[in-house]
């Protein structure tokens, strides 16, 4: 059984990848996993709580700029945000433009506002599990992307806000964090201009350094002189207060780029999010989650003897993938081999024997022409016939219509059999035919009363073009039923119907 766990997305990409994990487990498994996603663009949620109802959504924006956000916010204002006349102006509904220290402040703003009860709800139900569920520690996932701003101005207050409001309301001190982030090279497929992408590379190195800074300090590793200015500080509900949460803010971060250690890369963008998608699934859901908590138990003692120095890692994912085609191709030709005698294989042998005799030729320089399987095979079963071969003989008899006095052929079977289909369904296609007949002919007389260059000529072409189509469309109907009934009577039919007409073919095949 899993143990309980939260999965939290951040930004447009975080939370794109945190509903293709929950797309990826099933109901049972649901049950104990929560699903909340941040993100300050209003329509992406939307998408969201449409297609995914049971993920709990947190906008952190509102219809306010950023120079409102500020005025009432005095604090970011006049402690840590850049204060930019530009940036003033700039509206949150629609995303944080890059700017990490934008979807900051709409985060404090909603934690002010008391914004942050879909999160608490996500928490609040894994702690109602019943059974063994408190004898778990709960496990939280956070996903984002290093390289946008919304995402990547999050990662460090959302893990910190989490892990204190856990060791604050349940006194769990004991959960595990992680984070899943996306590095700016995965998104060079999909962003190609340069200065944009070295927006994405400053968002990267700064979100790491800072990251780096507070995992420090969570293990205590912090050098002295940053000691009072690595903090963060959080607004309190309903107040104009603020509090500082002592925490570390992750137990490991998995760092994903664009290449692998032997420089390959995805197809595609949407790639990457389902390899992400995998390898958050494999971690911390799937069959394998047990064995990655015990390796987590055993790198937990490496850190300590570290010094906590090395908590970050890469992640990878594979899929076996079974040839389906292949294998039910191999299969079905050995099932063929057992059920066939071994008196049929010695025309497939004499047939190869051939076929490899005239590759010789043709290396020598001979001229040869391709050999015709069915003929050859024909020619062969005819020529041991004659040899007084029993089975040749047998097939030969099997296949050969005789008059009454069975001494002299008549006719091949084969042949008897494709004339009568093709009589079949002849006969099965004339019958019926009186409407069709007084619809074209309807159509015909309507096309050769069109006075051309008459008033009315226009308006009769149009009324003779509507029965055209209507002849079109009955016979393509016509065609189609008339398929249907010739291929059910012909492979469908019981064989009692046709065994009582004495004939020397069936045209049905059991």
């Amino acid at each position: 059984m899993i143990a309980p766990t939260l999965l939290v997305g951040l930004g447009g990409t975080g939370s794109k990848i945190v509903c293709r994990v929950s797309q990826m487990v099933t109901e049972e498994q649901r049950k104990r996993i929560g699903f909340a996603v941040f993100d300050t663009d209003i329509n992406e949620l939307r998408e969201i709580r449409e297609a995914n109802p049971f993920i709990k959504t947190i906008q952190t924006s509102t219809k306010l700029t950023v120079g409102e956000y500020l005025n009432i916010d005095t604090h970011a204002r006049d402690e840590w945000f850049p204060v930019n006349g530009i940036l003033n102006s700039k509206s949150l509904t629609e995303g944080a433009g890059q700017v990490r220290a934008i979807s900051r402040l709409a985060l404090d703003t909603a934690i002010r506002a008391g914004n942050m009860e879909p999160l608490h709800n996500a928490i609040e139900e894994l702690y109602k599990l019943e059974g063994d569920s408190s004898e778990q520690a709960l496990r939280v996932v956070i996903v984002s992307s290093l390289a946008g701003g919304t995402g990547s101005g999050l990662i460090l207050p959302v893990a910190l806000y989490l892990k204190n409001y856990l060791a604050t309301k349940f006194q769990a001190s004991a959960n595990i964090t992680r984070g899943f982030f996306i590095l700016p090279e995965v998104f060079y497929e999909v962003i190609r201009g340069q200065s944009e992408r070295n927006n994405l590379k400053c968002n990267a190195y700064a979100t790491l350094r800072e990251l780096d800074a507070f995992l420090m300090k969570g293990d205590e590793t912090l050098p002295e002189k940053y000691e009072k200015t690595v903090k963060l500080e959080f607004p309190r509900v309903g107040s104009n207060d603020v509090e500082e949460y002592n925490v570390r803010p992750y137990d490991f971060c998995f760092l994903f780029d664009a290449q692998n250690t032997e420089g390959k890369k995805l197809n595609s963008f949407n790639q990457y999010l389902d390899h992400a998608a995998n390898c958050i699934y494999s971690q911390s859901i799937g069959p394998m989650n047990k064995r990655s908590n015990s390796s987590e138990d055993n790198t937990i003692r490496e850190l300590c003897a570290e010094r906590g120095r090395n908590r970050y890692a890469g992640a990878g994912s594979a899929m076996l993938i079974y040839p389906y085609e292949d294998v039910r191709e191999y299969i079905a030709l050995n099932w063929t081999k057992e059920c066939v005698s071994s008196q049929w294989l010695v025309f497939d042998r004499m047939y190869k024997e051939k076929c490899l005799a005239n590759a010789e030729m043709r290396a020598q320089g001979m001229n040869r022409r391709d050999i015709n399987a069915s003929v050859d095979y024909i020619e062969s079963i005819n020529q041991m016939a004659k040899q007084k071969d029993p089975f040749a003989l047998s097939i030969e008899k099997a296949c050969t219509i005789y008059d009454e006095g069975g001494y002299k052929k008549v006719n091949d079977k084969w042949t008897e059999y494709v004339g009568q289909l093709k009589k079949f369904v002849k006969d099965s296609t004339m019958n019926g035919q009186m409407d069709l007949d007084a619809q074209k002919n309807l159509a015909m007389g309507m096309i050769n009363e069109v006075e051309i260059g008459s008033k009315q000529a226009a308006e009769e072409l149009q009324d003779a073009y509507r029965e055209m189509e209507k002849y079109k469309d009955m016979v393509v109907k016509r065609s189609e039923d008339t398929a249907r009934t010739i291929a059910y009577s012909i492979f469908k039919a019981k064989n009692d119907s046709i065994t009582k007409e004495k004939l020397p073919h069936r045209r049905e095949r059991k």
